[in-house]
């Protein structure tokens, strides 16, 4: 079976087939890496409690124009101007599997969702590859579209969930003065976009049974 398929398909399919392809190679390396040290580290440690830095922010009306140091149960948190910081507290050895080594203002870079992204681009790109001049409706693409609805809907839900606990946790310790700070991926864009997907596999649908019915008439 060919990897890339290159018969009957636009340019821009091709050079988008080649760039889902290569992002495939790279996300699946990092998370393989990133597994990898998790594990590692964990096997040495015994699995224990890990140290795991969180994004938060500050609730309520403290806007403040400089950067201040709060101090809550001997932890500092360093706040920005914009009433962001960052913090470590102690969480169970999975939750390093859950949240960001460190703290990332542009994305959550997490094996969650690494791992995740590599689902989805992975569908992306048998979707391109199976787009041809021939057939542009076919019902295997849209069982990928329908897939990566799921795929959105999962992690939405999946991230909804580790992005609560967090938050129940730091407005607990803290006196709900910090909550978790959502990063980029949030989940109520990847469920919106999951719902979307869902709708345009349902045009999609409509598509092919159109196709179905111009081939019988022909």
């Amino acid at each position: 079976m060919k990897i890339f398929n290159f018969r009957n398909k636009p340019v821009i399919v091709l050079i988008a087939q080649i760039f889902l392809g290569l992002n495939i190679l790279s996300i699946g390396f990092l998370f393989i890496a990133m597994s990898f040290s998790i594990f590692q580290n964990g096997f040495e440690q015994g699995f224990q409690q890990e140290k795991i830095s969180i994004p938060v922010k500050m609730l309520g009306e403290n806007s403040h124009q400089t950067q201040q140091i709060i101090e809550i149960e001997n932890k500092q948190i360093i706040v920005t101007p914009f009433n962001i910081g960052e913090t470590e507290i102690e969480l169970p050895f999975y939750f390093c599997l859950l949240t960001p080594p460190s703290y990332f203002t542009f994305f959550d870079l997490s094996c969650l969702n690494l791992l995740f992204m590599l689902a989805f681009t992975f569908t992306l790109f048998q979707i391109f590859r199976s787009i041809s001049y021939s057939e542009p409706f076919a019902i295997k693409t849209l069982k990928q579209i329908n897939i990566i609805s799921i795929i959105l809907i999962v992690w939405g839900i999946i991230l909804l969930i580790r992005n609560a606990y967090l938050d129940y946790y730091l407005r607990d310790f803290s006196n709900n003065t910090f909550g978790f700070y959502t990063l980029f991926t949030t989940p109520s864009s990847l469920i919106q976009t999951g719902i979307v997907v869902f709708i345009i596999a349902n045009v999609y649908k409509r598509g092919i049974a159109f196709q179905q019915d111009s081939t019988l008439t022909v």
